[in-house]
């Protein structure tokens, strides 16, 4: 997307051209911008004058060289040439003159000299097909003869052959994907016959003229001339005679006129200098298709006359030829290969016809090969690898950016500066997924002393803010923000005057990559630089705010826009955007049929390829046949879900077929719904409505800049919304005939069943988007069990992070209630993983927040409902847990609108729970000394809960065991003493007996621990033959019917009493008795 399409500051250069042939006061700039296709195409300066418009399609236009021989080669292909050409050379060297023939200004001239295709032209000999110079001096010949003026520098009819010999040069051009090569068949040239011997009349006329141009009477030298010429015009010298008189009258178009007129008496090749001063003359004047024409002759001549190929291919693009000018580049690529000079030229041309695939194999076999000429780049070395540098590095990465390899694009951007820099040895960056190479400061990223830690003691590499813009770029599209924004905050540090273009892309950037904020900070920046600000900052500003839903500041900016720039349809048509965001409608139609009328407007007389806008009736004949599709859709989706339905025993039952197909037939119904944009809009507390039936302005086949089509379909959505607000909107409870509950259950298998079919991130996915959906966003109890089904799904792939994150979710949606804390508790079994997911910062930080809120209620603050729906206390501005870490996070607010502050929960007494939470947390995090404070108040709250009690004991004994204790004895006493209440609450049993027997094996008392860890073993033996004999009874009493009941398994804590046991025989000497223990109860 270009941001300045009409800006001043959105063409200035990135990477300048290196060579030019004109003077340093006309030559042309074709910058290449930061888009290739952005080159920047300035006419002729003052000095030139005005250009001549080339009416062919540059498209179309090809380019050839003349192919002519020596004339002693041209002998050579007497065997396929007519009688005609025999006849026509027999005439020349007799010195007879040519003979007037219908249907030609030459009789005979047009048929003899039939090119038949022989010789071939070679790479060198250039692009441009040679004139047959014979026809056309009989045609200018004759053209004098029959003029019936007697001033020969008049404007007759030799003047206008003149023009149309130059139109059929450039007719006769060749392909542009060629390479300059040309065509086939061919018209062979020949060069012009032998100058006449003057007659005695013409020998008399001459010398009087000379005589008075030596007098300095021009006129009446003329005069006499004139005659000569009529007489005799194949002689040089009265043409040359004439081009010094019009030249000392100060008529250099006339003069430089004669002088072609003499050059074509010459032969080819010994003309050839006279040409090139000729185009050089031509183009001095402002004649710039002459200029070419005469270009092209000296290339005739010259085959090896690279500055007049040079100079003729910027002629070209000057001119608007794209496609001759392609070819002519291409032509002088093919004989200096790989020169960036060329290349600089080139490119912008290839991407203007968008063949950017071309103009990246260009450049990039251009970079390869200066890098295997020139491996090494030292003082001696430069030369080789020429001019190219930097720019050719930028626009190498433009091309790459565009084409959508970004992945190249820095390869090829960071391989390229450390080989300009002589660093190519340096490999072991690309170690790296970063960009650290090219940091200001070393040893300031995250974990840069585990990463390469060698690498970060090398010193800063310099980057040109051109190229390290391009790798942000790059870095962003391929979804590395974090990378990108390191690159463009550096960047961002230059002057906005001096870079705008930069600045510029990076708010592209971002806004492609939809952070809109981002970018709206980078265009404010432009906007508040005089030299930047402008009508197109204010409408990028603008597209920011629309996209950040503030259509109020989103209105601003565009009318300011249309103050600027009142003719802008682009703008009013965001402007009637922003209006119908804000309920606005009647503005909104105005502005859209302001757009259209001026459009038609616009395309009066002229013919229109493209769609027009509709009538009301062929607007609802349109709605109509959408009704009817609609219908059909309906049954579509009914017919699926029976489907589904059908299959699901099969599925449940485990047929991998059957899942397969249930999985392709809910893939459609799913994406479906997701795809669906009223089902997620930007208010959540929108209700849906239904389906529009109007299709959007970027659907496929129709392009973004037809304001016409997008105004015509905006001007049918208004319409039909004003309609609509004259009656009351009816909440829709389906969505293609389907309820949205059958929907929500659809989802959740779909989801689980892709993550037991190892697509996971598919099915997480799934569920995160549709938490967007207004339909389930508005009902508590639909959210609840998606963010179940999403636990369900993390507990199956043991992600206990996930798990973490819903469990927050939970507590957030129910405040300072406990079963979110319950559920943690829950989904978090044991083992090192769901251990450093409870150790988690951001979890504790939110636990305490919730615990502070809860003691503040309960002391009588009073509280409030924040935007969120959240409770809050009266002085604070966000809600629970709306700190820099929750800001951004999925679903942070809170589900079915604010509400009412009655209808919340609010505590009426501090929580032990939430007490003995936090404890818990801190004591994971080896914080004894902290959590033995937060346990203790919850042992003020409930001191008979054995929960409690067992966590203190297991606090003080671990703090004893540190290395910061201060009085381990008395910390060991207070632990053996929580200890015994826990026991005397929870009674005799495998859980309390086990924790003993653990706590003394960390104290080392290994006597008393076997002893527990025996008592643990002797009360699992008798409940599992309790158990077992309740099993036989239930057996024998049910039948066959209830057979397939079991009574639930007890609590068993035998298996890791088991192992700890025999460990500590082992240690003291006794494998008998390890190896009993072992046998009894750890064997499967």
């Amino acid at each position: 997307m270009d941001l300045f399409p009409n800006d001043d500051f959105s063409s200035q250069p990135l990477a300048s051209t290196s060579r030019s042939l004109l003077p340093s006061s006309s030559a042309a700039s074709f910058d290449f911008a930061l888009d290739p296709s952005l080159s920047q195409q300035v006419a002729s300066s003052s000095r030139l004058g005005p250009s001549y418009d080339d009416d062919s399609d540059g498209g179309d236009e090809s380019v050839e060289e003349d192919s002519d021989d020596d004339d002693d080669d041209e002998d050579s292909d007497s065997d396929d040439e007519t009688d005609a050409e025999e006849e026509y050379r027999l005439e020349m060297t007799q010195g007879g003159g040519a003979k007037r023939k219908k249907g030609g200004p030459v009789a005979g001239l047009t048929e003899m000299l039939q090119d038949k295709g022989k010789g071939k032209e070679t790479a060198q000999e250039g692009t441009f097909a040679g004139f047959d110079d014979g026809e056309e001096l009989g045609r200018l010949i004759h053209a004098i003869r029959d003029s019936s003026d007697t001033n020969v520098g008049g404007r007759t009819l030799l003047d206008k052959e003149f023009d149309r010999t130059i139109e059929e040069e450039m007719e006769g051009l060749d392909d542009p994907l060629n390479n300059g090569m040309p065509k086939k068949n061919k018209r062979r040239a020949y060069g012009p016959r032998p100058e006449p011997e003057p007659s005695t009349e013409v020998k008399d006329l001459l010398g009087r003229a000379n005589r008075h141009y030596a007098l300095g009477e021009g006129d009446q030298a003329i005069e006499l001339l004139t005659e000569v010429v009529r007489i005799e015009p194949s002689l040089r010298v009265p043409w040359y005679t004439l081009a010094s008189i019009y030249e000392e009258k100060g008529d250099t178009e006339k003069a430089v006129g004669f002088k072609m007129i003499a050059a074509h008496l010459m032969p080819v090749k010994r003309a050839a200098v006279e040409w090139a001063s000729l185009g050089a003359q031509s183009r001095d004047i402002g004649l710039l298709q002459q200029a070419i024409y005469c270009f092209t002759q000296a290339i005739k001549g010259d085959k090896d006359d690279v500055d007049s190929m040079w100079d003729r291919a910027v002629l070209l693009k000057m001119s608007g030829s794209i496609g001759l000018a392609t070819t002519a580049f291409t032509a002088l690529l093919n004989i200096h290969p790989h020169d960036p000079g060329v290349l600089r030229e080139l490119v912008p041309l290839l991407t203007t016809s968008n063949l950017y695939g071309k103009a990246s194999q260009l450049y990039l076999s251009a970079f390869d090969h200066y890098r295997s000429i020139c491996p090494h780049i030292t003082a001696h070395t430069l030369p080789l690898i020429s001019s190219f540098g930097p720019q050719d590095l930028e626009t190498i990465a433009d091309i790459l950016n565009h084409l959508g390899m970004h992945a190249r694009s820095i390869e090829i951007l960071k391989r390229g500066v450390r080989w300009l820099q002589g660093r190519e040895q340096e490999t072991g960056w690309e170690m790296l997924d970063d960009d650290r190479e090219f940091d200001l400061v070393r040893k300031t990223r995250v974990g840069w002393e585990r990463e390469a830690r060698f690498l970060e003691e090398a010193g800063v590499n310099e980057l040109d803010v051109r190229l390290r813009l391009r790798l942000g770029v790059a870095r962003m599209a391929k979804g590395d923000a974090e990378e990108a924004q390191r690159h463009f905050a550096i960047v961002l540090q230059e002057d906005v005057a001096e870079f705008p273009e930069l600045f510029g892309a990076i708010g592209d950037s971002y806004y492609n990559r939809k952070m809109y904020d981002d970018a709206l900070d980078v265009f404010q920046i432009m906007a508040e630089c005089d030299d930047t600000n402008g009508a197109s900052v204010w409408a990028k500003i603008g597209l920011c705010h629309l996209e950040t839903d503030d259509a109020d500041a989103a209105r601003e900016c565009f009318e300011a826009v249309a103050e600027a720039e009142p003719d802008n349809l682009k703008n009013k048509m965001h402007l009637a955007k922003c209006y119908e965001a804000l309920q606005e409608h009647n503005k909104a139609l105005l502005l859209i049929n302001e757009v259209i009328a001026t459009r038609r407007k616009q395309d009066a007389g002229k013919r229109k390829t493209g769609p027009r806008p509709m009538t009301k009736e062929a607007r609802a004949a349109r709605t109509a046949d959408r009704l009817a599709a609609e219908q059909q859709r309906h049954q579509e989706f009914s017919l699926a879900l029976i489907t589904l339905k059908r299959l699901e025993p099969s599925v449940n039952s485990g047929d991998i077929e059957a899942r397969a197909e249930w999985l392709e037939v809910a893939t459609y119904l799913v994406d479906a719904f997701r795809e669906t944009k009223e089902l997620f809009p930007a208010d959540s507390n929108k209700k849906f409505t239904g389906v529009q039936l109007q299709r959007s302005w970027k659907r496929k086949g129709v392009q973004e800049g037809d304001l016409e089509l997008q105004a015509d379909e905006m001007a049918n959505r208004l319409e039909r919304r004003m309609n609509e607000e004259s009656e009351p909107l009816i909440e829709v409870d389906s969505y293609r005939g389907i309820h949205f509950d059958d929907w929500l259950e659809l989802i959740m298998k779909y989801s689980i069943l892709l993550t037991k079919n190892d697509e996971i991130v598919a099915g997480q996915e799934t569920l995160v988007h549709v938490t967007a959906a207004s339909v389930f966003r508005q009902s508590p109890q639909r959210m609840l069990a998606i963010h179940l089904a999403r636990a369900s799904c993390y507990a199956y792939t043991k992600n206990y992070v996930g798990l973490v994150e819903v469990a927050r979710w939970i507590q957030r949606q129910y405040q300072y209630q406990t079963d979110g804390l319950r559920l943690l508790y829950a989904f978090l079994p044991g083992g090192s993983a769901a251990v450093e997911a409870f150790n988690n910062g951001p979890l504790q930080k939110f636990t305490i927040r919730q615990l502070r809120t809860i003691d503040a209620i309960v002391r009588g603050a009073p509280v409030k409902l924040a935007v969120n729906g959240s409770i809050v206390l009266m002085d604070e501005k966000q809600g629970a847990g709306a700190d820099k870490e929750e800001e951004g996070e999925e679903g942070a607010t809170t589900t079915g609108g604010t509400g009412r502050l009655e209808d919340k929960f609010l505590p009426k007494k501090a929580s032990p729970a939430y007490n003995l939470g936090y404890g818990q947390m801190l004591m994971v995090s080896r914080s004894y000394a902290s959590a033995i404070i937060y346990l203790l108040r919850a042992y003020d709250l409930a001191p008979k809960q054995p929960m409690i009690n067992l966590t203190l004991g297991v606090a003080y004994l671990l703090r004893a065991m540190s290395r910061q204790t201060d009085n381990r004895a008395h910390q060991i006493a207070q632990a053996l003493a929580f200890f015994s209440q826990y026991k005397a609450l929870k009674g005799s049993c495998q859980e309390v007996e086990y924790n003993f027997g653990r706590a003394f094996h960390h104290l080392g008392l290994q006597s008393y621990a076997v002893k527990h860890y025996e008592a643990c073993l002797s009360l699992a033996a008798v409940e599992r033959q309790t158990h077992a004999l309740s099993r036989m009874a239930v057996d024998d009493d049910a039948g066959a019917a209830n057979a397939d009941d079991e009574l639930d398994e007890p609590d068993d804590y035998a298996r890791l009493a088991a192992y700890n046991l025999s460990n500590l025989y082992m240690l003291s000497g006794s494998a008998d008795l390890a190896r009993a223990v072992a046998r009894k109860w750890l064997a499967i």
